[in-house]
């Protein structure tokens, strides 16, 4: 009889595990997130952030974003040096790659002592497109840094060709220096940086005017190298 029952038994089993019994699921093997093609960011009806893409790939443009703002209130995002209005908005920001802290923070806020939770967002860049602007000057050589005094809104550029502004706009270049469009190649108003035998020596950044021509808005340079805007 016991035999008869542990037959039994063993074909029941049997019939479990082959018909209506699912294996449990793997564990989650450990590893990088896949990187999305752009920022997808959320702030919540309570000015909290929702960010869904932890890892994202920059473009030749530049930081695509993808922003959902519910708080009913302009707000500011912490990081991306951003400010939208309520509702959804497609976006393109020069932030460079790396790793940085992001949150939403609404304009109520700002005056208050709440602080935005900030989260962890890392830029990568597989493909290269991001082309240094950090000035190396020589040992002991200051940095300068300026910014031009516009008054908005700026009616005409001086040029639609970044390299060619600052290759005329600026005094004190020499015949082998390499003037060239940094940051992202491809954005809507470039970084251009001029290169001395192999050292970034200046970095110049542009703003677009309302005819579509360009002006030097920022420099940093440094102040050894001869280099006036």
């Amino acid at each position: 009889m016991y035999g008869g029952m542990r037959l039994g038994l063993a074909i029941t089993l049997l019939v479990l595990a082959g018909c209506g019994v699912e294996p449990s699921s793997p564990e989650p093997r450990e590893g990088r997130p896949v990187a999305a093609p752009f920022v997808e960011i959320v702030c919540t009806e309570e000015g909290e952030t929702r960010l869904w893409t932890p890892v994202v790939e920059v473009q030749p443009d530049g930081v695509h974003l993808d922003i959902e703002n519910r708080a009913g209130e302009p707000t500011s995002f912490f990081g991306l040096g951003l400010d939208v209005d309520e509702g959804r908005h497609e976006e393109v920001v020069t932030v460079p790659p790396g790793k940085m802290k992001v949150a939403c923070y609404p304009y109520s806020q700002h005056e208050s002592d709440r602080k935005p939770v900030k989260y962890d967002l890392e830029l990568v860049d597989p493909e290269g497109h991001w082309i240094s602007t950090d000035t190396e000057c020589e040992p002991g050589s200051m940095g300068q840094s300026t910014i031009s005094d516009f008054a908005y809104p700026l009616g005409d550029g001086l040029s639609k060709d970044p390299v060619e502004l600052v290759k005329d706009g600026v005094k004190g270049l020499g015949p082998e220096d390499v003037v060239e469009v940094a940051g992202y190649p491809e954005a809507e108003v470039p970084t251009v940086r001029v290169v001395r035998a192999g050292r970034v020596i200046a970095t110049f950044g542009l703003v677009q005017a309302d005819d579509g021509g360009l002006a030097i808005e920022t420099s940093d340079l440094c102040a050894s190298e001869g280099l006036r805007a």
